[in-house]
């Protein structure tokens, strides 16, 4: 027997399809209102999260304030998740709090932010949908910080290997964070990357009007 079509004219809507599952997940979160990054206080579980600038740095003009499109998305896996061993259950611990936590840090140590100047979304979820929402929103919206200035959320790697290792592109243009100023810059600069940026948020600073299935009401 023929399936029906996934999109289009005579598709048939699954909420069960992986895709559909995942964006459920990010109809929620971007339902919730944006809270300054450094007022959010700990909670359990783990989850996903996009943060927003609402400042005056030069480069985000297009995108500051506007709350619709993130700076950065990222997701946080239940604790142990990355060893795969004793697994945390989705609600237990905080590693969604702890992450956020690591970006405020990050945050108040670059030199040309102010921290009240970032917002965030977040929400606690199972981790079995959050990675499938985690894609959608970074194809969806491009953020860019996940695209063009990666990097915001790499830790320090410890050991003296790390000064022979190449800075990460968001620590070339965003300096202050000691471990990431140690170690070798760019061939080319920050120039380059602040021009890819500005190029970039150009095109990207509105979400796409042909994202199929938005309800109404969301980005």
């Amino acid at each position: 027997m023929d399936e029906p079509p996934k999109t289009g004219v005579g598709s048939v809507y699954d909420p069960l399809r992986r895709e559909n599952l995942g964006r459920s997940v990010l109809w929620a979160l971007t339902s919730g209102e944006p809270i300054r990054i450094d007022r959010v206080r700990s909670f359990n579980g783990c989850g996903i999260y996009a943060i927003y600038y609402a400042g005056g740095h030069e480069l985000y003009a297009p995108i500051s304030g506007s709350f619709e499109v993130p700076i950065y998305v990222g997701k946080s896996d239940p604790e142990g998740g990355r060893k795969g061993v004793e697994v945390a259950k989705a609600w237990e611990g905080t590693p969604l709090w702890k992450r956020l936590l690591t970006h405020r840090r990050k945050l108040m140590k670059a030199a040309d932010f102010e921290l009240e100047d970032f917002y965030v979304r977040y929400l606690p979820a199972d981790d079995l949908f959050t990675p499938m929402a985690e894609r959608l929103m970074i194809r969806d919206l491009q953020p860019v910080w996940n695209v063009i200035l990666e990097g915001f959320g790499v830790n320090p790697q410890g050991g003296p290997r790390q000064v022979e290792q190449m800075r990460p592109k968001w620590h070339e243009v965003h300096a202050g964070v000691p471990w990431a100023d140690g170690m070798r810059p760019q061939p080319s600069g920050p120039e380059p990357l602040q021009e890819a940026v500005r190029k970039h948020l150009k095109v990207h600073s509105k979400p796409p009007t042909s994202a199929a299935g938005r309800p109404p009401g969301t980005i």
